[in-house]
């Protein structure tokens, strides 16, 4: 029987993951505490706080890196003390998931990995090995141009092990039928929510939970947590806004009726900039803009590019936005600050002197709001670059 003792502690491989998973223990009633990890030897999580979601830049880095970054955090973790560690990881197995699971287990001494990614809320499923998003495989949407991590393949085994070379192939796939081994890390196939918490009630004390935020919700469902029902979001009001559309391919907010209706004004950031001026230059540029609207929107230019080039482009993106969004906190702090897509959320907020957060609302599952600690002038809103906007903008 698995019994979570406080603080229960999330370790996520991006900030948008951490803050989906931050967003569903406050709609279970809990209080949560989101740090944004930077290497500290030591964590600890404040008084009165039910949960500690770490937030980590792993999916940006190497695998190198990142099984660096992973070490640090489980040895921070242990000295801590628990009895129960979930690892949050992308929900289609973006992101150096098979090293940093393998890590965490060479640290703490946990021996069996129940990994489950997949959220059946969202029509993403795994039927036989294949990872399907509404009944098409992977393969074949949107995520098989990913920038970092292309889906090139809906296998799931493949997609988990075959750049992961230093972990000799110790995993399977756990059918309805087959629920015995007890070494290794092993993806549980599941379709539907049922089956997911079914999983979830197999999860014993010295077991790696790891996966998406069903997998997380049904952990806590399967063990008595019940969730509020939240008060529903009642719009930004007409405060003074700063939205960083930070996913390249995402559309533009500009046909949001919403978006029409307010002092808006909406920028990209253009390609050109890598090649004749700097990005503090166009930064510069947006301030008096940005000081005379009450809504500002800053987004990535549409650009393709060589297919070799992509990972190194997509991290430059990041990095010029996030100097460039410094450059207008720096002028005006609105009041809401709203971020798509984890990767640019991390190179904005690494850049304040925030980071640590207290969450304060959940709009829809994966869009999460919080202040920081110590200045709740400014909320933040974060959203996965896959996740829908919903209702954010009524």
């Amino acid at each position: 029987m698995l019994t979570i003792n406080h603080p229960l502690i999330v370790i996520a491989d991006d900030i948008t993951g951490a803050a989906e998973i931050a967003g569903i223990g406050f709609r279970f009633g809990f209080k949560v505490n989101l740090i944004m990890y930077n290497g500290e030897e030591t964590i600890t999580c404040p008084e009165g706080y039910d949960m500690l979601v770490l937030a980590t830049d792993t999916r940006s880095m190497t695998e190198a890196e990142a099984i660096e970054e992973t070490v640090r955090i489980a040895e921070a973790v242990k000295r801590m003390g628990f009895t129960f560690i979930f690892k949050k990881t992308d929900s289609v197995l973006r992101g150096h998931i098979a090293a940093e699971l393998k890590t965490l287990m060479d640290v703490t001494g946990i021996e069996y990995a129940r990994l489950i990614p997949q959220n059946p809320s969202m029509g993403r499923t795994i039927v036989k090995g294949i990872y399907y998003i509404n009944h098409v495989p992977l393969s074949k949407t949107k995520f098989a141009s990913d920038p970092e991590f292309p889906a090139e393949t809906a296998d799931v085994m493949l997609l988990l092990f075959y750049k992961y070379r230093g972990y000799k192939y110790r995993g399977t796939i756990l059918t309805p039928r087959k629920t015995t081994e007890r070494k290794g890390i092993f993806l549980a196939e599941a379709a539907t929510i049922k089956e997911i918490e079914r999983r979830g009630a197999e999860i014993n004390e010295g077991v790696l939970a790891a996966g998406g935020a069903d997998f997380f919700t049904a952990c806590l469902t399967v063990k008595g947590y019940t969730p509020n029902v939240l008060a529903p979001f009642e719009g930004l009001q007409g405060k003074p806004t700063l939205i960083i559309q930070g996913s390249p391919k995402s559309k533009s907010l500009a046909n949001f009726s919403y978006i029409q209706q307010q002092n808006t004004i909406q920028r990209n950031m253009p390609m050109i900039l890598f090649h004749r001026e700097i990005p503090t230059r166009w930064a510069e540029k947006l301030k008096k803009e940005y000081t005379s609207h009450d809504l500002m929107i800053l987004r990535f230019e549409d650009y393709s590019y060589r297919k070799s080039e992509r990972a190194q482009k997509a991290q430059k993106l990041r990095e010029e936005m996030g100097k460039a969004v410094i450059v207008l906190l720096s002028e005006r702090l609105p009041q809401e600050l709203i971020i798509e897509g984890g990767a640019t959320a991390f190179s904005i907020l690494k850049r304040t002197a925030w980071n640590t957060f207290d969450v304060t609302g959940e709009v829809a599952p994966g869009i999460v709001r919080m202040t920081p600690v110590g200045n709740p002038g400014v909320t933040i809103t974060l959203k996965p670059g896959s996740y829908p906007w919903e209702n954010l903008f009524l």
